[in-house]
Formats: C-alpha cells, structure tokens, sequence
C-alpha cells in the first residue's frame, strides 16, 4: 500500500510499519474501563456461528473497541482495503460501554492544564504495576506515542481532548503514578458513534 506524505506517519519519520504499530499498541491500551458511562452505538453486522470467510482484505482489525482506532489509522496511512470484525453484537464492545476516555500519559493538553506528566514517569507506572511482567518495548512504545496518537485523532476527527479531574490512576503511590493529567475524554460527543461514523465514511 501507498503510505500518505501527510499526517501522522510523516510528521515522525517513521515507516507505514512502525506507525501502524504504534498505533496499534495506544488504541489496544488507551481505553479505561469505568463502566455505566456510555451507551454501546449500533449493531454489528452479521455473526461468527457457523460463518465461512473468503474475502481478503490489507489489514484486517479483531474488535470495534479501540481496534477502530487501528482500523482508522491503517486507512488514513494508505491501506486499501480494512475490515474490523466484532464478536458482539453491538458496535465498540466493551470500550463503548465504558466510560469513553483513554488512559493518555504526557500529552499537551494534560500539560497544559498543570499536569507534571512525563513519559518516563508514565512507563515507569505501566513497568511496576505490571511487576516487571510486562514487555518493556511495548511499555516504551505506549508511554512514547500517547501524545503523538491524541494530536493525530484530534486532528483527523476534529476533536478536542478534555483532560478529567475526576479519575485518577488506578494504582497509588506506585512510583510514576499521578492523579490527574492523564484521563483523556472529547468534548464532541459519543466517542464510539463518531469513530463508527468515521469508519463508515472510511469505507472499512
């Protein structure tokens, strides 16, 4: 596939691969699981039982949860063909239940309204709480790419983050913790809907 020269991808020097990934790795972390905030949106077509599948696709995403953040990305970066495939029967799963916010360390507009947020502070949280279980590479690449991952959705769906005061980090004191700055909402509307919309005017 060709690779867009604006946007994203570009703006970091990086390849179509490492992109994708880093993206991935952000949106399969990001959502934080308080529940009873939001409505799932839509329905997802079709079901799994006793479906054959012969259709082939450039990237192929599993989950409408913050999988479409992925899906969303690989389009935008120039894939042809991306398909999400759900095993629910409601768009989002079960990220479009929760509270619809997402668990982004250092980003500007955390900083901004006093945060003392660093990406150092933010790996060093996910390394502890995870007691040294888990991949250092993948907490590296989370804790690098959360600021570079807000301005790219902000800047694509049009959104404007809204850092809350209300959730903290789960885990205190542990050593990279904090209490604010790092809860991340849009001030659009219904997170889900909108990335379906999006999806939808993607054609994925």
């Amino acid at each position: 596939m060709n690779g867009r020269k604006d946007g994203m991808a570009s703006n970091a020097g990086m390849s179509r691969r490492g992109f994708l990934t880093g993206t991935a790795v952000v949106a399969a972390g990001a959502a934080l699981g308080m529940a009873g905030c939001a409505a799932p949106q839509g329905k997802a077509e079709g079901g799994t039982a006793g479906a054959s599948w012969d259709k082939e696709v450039d990237v192929l995403v599993v989950g409408s949860g913050t999988g479409a953040f992925a899906a969303i990305a690989a389009k935008d970066a120039g894939a042809e063909s991306v398909m999400i495939v759900e095993k629910g029967d409601k768009w989002g799963g079960t990220s479009a239940i929760s509270g619809a916010a997402l668990w982004l360390p250092a980003i500007k507009e955390g900083l901004e309204q006093g945060s003392n947020d660093t990406v150092e502070d933010a790996g060093a949280y996910m390394t502890n709480i995870s007691e040294g279980r888990g991949d250092a590479a993948t907490i590296e690449k989370y804790a690098q790419s959360a600021s570079e991952f807000a301005q790219w959705a902000a800047g694509l769906m049009g959104w404007t983050w809204s850092i809350g005061g209300m959730f903290r980090d789960y885990y205190e004191p542990i050593e990279g913790s904090r209490v604010f700055g790092r809860t991340a909402s849009i001030n659009e509307g219904s997170m889900w809907a909108l990335l379906q919309a999006k999806c939808d005017e993607m054609g994925i």
